[in-house]
């Protein structure tokens, strides 16, 4: 029986991988024969500039020095001048021509046609150091090598679409480790997912180790579940939602004491946890002071808060609460308590913004009454598509489709 279950596992991750494999060749195909192509890759045809932002980004942080936490890219390198923006490739000349650019110069580049391009210069950067990272790979590229700025920018949007990909894959394996499987779930997802990593956002990276956690959790393997969360922490803010999973897994490591009997293996996966959630807390220890500064976009913001018209929402935490307290599922409660005080405080709330609370769907243990999980999975569902809408203004639906061609 068990030989049978592990085959039909196998069978079951293998047709999702070929299935995954001809999804991303699909969208490798249509990005290169992309309708309407523009410089900047994105499905919106240059409204975006996260992509080449974090690229630029990492090369200001290696081959710059610049303290990206504490100092912003405008204060630390010099603006590019009219004379020098004059002499760049044709396809820079948007964002360093225009009176308000966002231009600089590398000191240390040899290559002066390939300036430092980012929007938001004038503040430090909002994002932990597995964001340089994520787009390493592209940002060597382009340093290093003759291809072109619009090059790497199509080589970044493709990169996001294979993080989506891989996202989506652990996504699946997390939802089917559940009964039953979360398929509404892995459904908003996939078009999340696929959609704003086509616009240019890697947010979908910090998912594959959040679904792996959601995996580790389920095999009751606490200290590879922490690893997983202090990777997704590392690699993007938005991973502190699930800052009350963490304390659990800890908290378990602890209780159990199993970390009496651990081999030496183990302790560098402690170090690694250590070294990674270090990182992650002191930059956004680093980056806290300057938050207040962007602007405030958040139709939920507790600086903002209109109680008349927000009744309606407060009314369906109220009532979440009751109902996974009936379900006796307390991390989804606790959970629950956590995104509100998070999404409340939040200086900015966007559409793409959503694509890291959707794995709060997988993520769960087998409640006090297992025969009460279907109402907790049912609240979490509805609670996240809420909060999809009103908070993120996502539209959930597939919409966007309509701007392929």
């Amino acid at each position: 029986m068990l030989n049978d279950d592990a085959q039909q596992r196998r069978r079951r991750t293998y047709s999702l991988a070929v299935a995954l494999v001809v999804s991303l060749s699909g969208w490798t195909v249509y990005l290169i024969n992309q309708p309407r192509s523009n410089i900047l890759g994105d499905l919106s045809r240059g409204w975006y500039s996260d992509h080449f932002s974090h690229m630029n980004a990492a090369r200001a942080f290696i081959f710059g020095g610049v303290d990206l936490w504490s100092n912003s890219l405008q204060t630390s390198l010099k603006r590019v001048s009219d004379e020098e923006a004059a002499q760049l490739p044709a396809d820079l000349h948007r964002h360093c021509t225009a009176p308000q650019r966002e231009c600089y110069r590398l000191s240390t580049t040899a290559d002066a046609q390939k300036p430092i391009i980012a929007s938001w210069s004038h503040l430090p950067r909002p994002y932990p150091p597995g964001d340089l990272l994520g787009v390493l790979p592209v940002a060597l590229l382009y340093h290093l090598t003759p291809i072109s700025f619009e090059t790497a920018c199509h080589f970044l949007i493709w990169l996001f679409v294979l993080y989506a990909h891989l996202a989506v894959f652990f996504f699946l394996q997390a939802a089917t480790a559940l009964k039953p499987p979360a398929l509404v779930a892995c459904l908003i997802f996939y078009f999340e997912s696929i959609h704003w990593s086509l616009e240019g956002f890697y947010d979908s990276v910090a998912v594959i180790p959040l679904a792996i956690m959601a995996i580790m959790i389920v095999r009751k393997n606490w200290l590879s579940a922490l690893l997983a969360y202090a990777a997704a922490a590392f690699l993007h803010f938005r991973a502190y939602l699930y800052g009350p999973w963490a304390l659990l897994l800890a908290w378990r490591i602890l209780a159990s004491r199993e970390w009496r009997s651990w081999p030496k293996g183990r302790w560098h996966v402690v170090a690694i946890i250590c070294a990674l959630s270090l990182a992650s807390l002191a930059s956004f220890y680093a980056i806290s002071p300057h938050l207040r500064s962007f602007p405030l976009d958040n139709q939920l913001s507790i600086e903002s808060w209109n109680w008349n018209a927000r009744i309606g929402l407060v009314a369906l935490f109220i009532g979440a609460a009751a109902l996974l307290i009936w379900s006796r599922s307390w991390m989804d409660l606790v959970m629950c308590i956590w995104v509100a005080i998070m999404v409340v405080n939040l200086r900015q709330a966007f559409a793409w913004h959503l694509v890291l609370l959707l794995p709060w769907l997988v993520i769960r243990e087998t409640p006090g009454d297992p025969q009460r999980l279907p109402v907790a999975d049912g609240v979490k569902l509805l609670l996240v598509l809420a909060l999809g809408v009103f908070a993120f203004r996502a539209s959930l639906l597939p919409g966007w489709l309509a701007q392929l061609p």
